[in-house]
């Protein structure tokens, strides 16, 4: 499934936070017991020993610059190591202290990814402090409706801010637009620690903003959605298994598809590649099957996109179509990505008939956060803990039974999270349970 994201839900439990992006009916009440696995569209992982930057913006040092590749390596304040994707005018030296945004986590031993120049990015817009101007991205469609907004947006701007309009914003009405741009005025200006018109003119690495809390990312990713808030602790617990199963689907290569057929979803370490296989796909009432399945698998396939946060290069294996038919399945991919906040970019079909993409880097991919298998099950059975807590009658002290090595990070890493317990936590350590053997409540 899906469309524009309509609702969100924040699983809270100590050591992490799970956001999830739901594609169901129009923005509005939502039961808790109507969210079914394939409404899930993304994901979001935040643990508490692991904070993450994305978003956030820095004065960052220049180390080396790697022209050939439009790369440039630099270093945070905290001597964290950053690569810098350069544009053709970008011509950054050795030693200069410039602004950057980083845009995605680390991947495969490769450190944080980012571009120059400090933004702060919206669903409607991308507001560029330090720079001027007003431009519309590609995908904003233009109308007069564009040139008022660019009227309005340049009135609204300090003088030393500019300003991407973006493809969604076609969908808004003007005086919606002016709130949001000033939202994320505010945004930047409540949350910043270098002003931007001091950006240019400091010579140290320092943060310039921290990407705001949770919740205001939440608000600027997915600003029309309505918060799930489940009214009792079973409401709760069923949305936390509905998202482990989510995830636990999305670890396996194979998907079945609703009416037969399945896609096979695997990575390699130069690219993701998926194959939409046609066994046991039949549908009577399709005059090309093939075109048929390839329409019915396209959600699916974005759907996969952003729950395994794939990125880099993608190749999907449709079954073989004319030309015709081949035109047909690019239009409908560019159809089913207009509400995509990070749309791939479809490159085409290439020579062996394969559907060639470029997905932007941005979250962590979900195989690269379940690696962890130990810190996973430590989590796990913490949220079982809090879910015991918020169940009657609560123990005064929560017993969790799990294996050595869970032990071992619950006391280390998992410390303040085991604090943040409203009822103490013994851990019954039993010997005989695999590292990463499911922990579970004894009490």
């Amino acid at each position: 499934m899906t469309g524009p994201i309509t609702h969100i839900y924040v699983d809270e439990a100590p050591g992490q936070t799970r956001v999830a992006f739901i594609c169901g009916k129009p923005t509005g009440a939502l039961d808790a017991y109507a969210v079914t696995p394939d409404s899930i569209y993304e994901i979001w992982h935040r643990r508490w020993d692991m904070p993450t930057l994305l978003g956030s913006v820095h004065l960052a040092r220049i180390e080396q610059v790697f022209s050939a590749q439009n790369r440039a390596t630099a270093r945070l304040y905290d001597d964290t190591s950053v690569s810098v994707r350069l544009r053709a005018k970008d011509r950054p030296k050795p030693g200069d202290v410039r602004p950057i945004t980083i845009t995605a986590a680390p991947r495969e031993d490769k450190a944080w990814q980012a571009i120059l120049g400090a933004r702060l990015v919206s669903r409607y817009g991308i507001l560029l402090p330090g720079s001027s101007g007003v431009f519309r991205s590609k995908r904003f469609s233009s109308s007069d409706l564009g040139d008022a907004m660019e009227s309005m947006i340049k009135a609204v701007l300090p003088h030393d801010f500019g300003f991407i309009i973006r493809g969604a914003a076609s969908a808004l009405a003007l005086d919606a637009m002016e709130d949001s741009v000033k939202a994320l005025l505010h945004a930047w200006q409540t949350g910043t620690q270098v002003t931007s018109d001091q950006i240019h003119a400091a010579r140290s690495p320092h943060v310039i903003h921290d990407a705001g809390t949770l919740a205001e990312q939440i608000a600027r990713y997915a600003p029309d959605a309505a918060l799930i808030k489940p009214t009792d602790p079973a409401a709760s617990q069923h949305l936390a298994e509905t998202l482990d199963e989510v995830i636990d689907n999305a670890l396996q290569a194979r998907v079945p598809l609703p009416q037969g057929g399945c896609l096979w979803c695997q990575r390699t370490h130069a690219l993701w590649a998926i194959d939409l296989d046609s066994a046991g796909y039949t549908n009577p009432k399709a005059g090309d099957m093939m075109q048929s399945l390839a329409m019915v698998a396209i959600p699916e396939i974005i759907r996969q996109i952003r729950i395994r946060a794939m990125g880099g290069a993608l190749l999907v294996d449709m079954p073989r179509l004319g030309n015709k038919s081949g035109k047909a399945i690019l239009e409908q991919f560019e159809d089913a990505l207009a509400d995509d906040l990070h749309p791939p970019e479809i490159l085409g079909f290439t020579r062996g008939g394969l559907l060639e993409m470029r997905v932007p880097y941005g979250e962590q991919s979900l195989a690269d956060i379940m690696s962890d298998r130990v810190a996973q099950t430590a989590l796990a059975g913490l949220r079982l803990a809090s879910h015991r807590i918020a169940s009657s009658p609560v123990p005064a002290e929560i017993e969790l039974a799990v294996s050595a090595p869970v032990s071992k990070w619950l006391s280390d890493k998992g410390a303040p999270a085991c604090a943040a317990l409203d009822r103490p936590l013994r851990l019954v350590v039993l010997s005989d349970l695999a590292p990463d053997a499911p922990a579970y409540i004894m009490n």
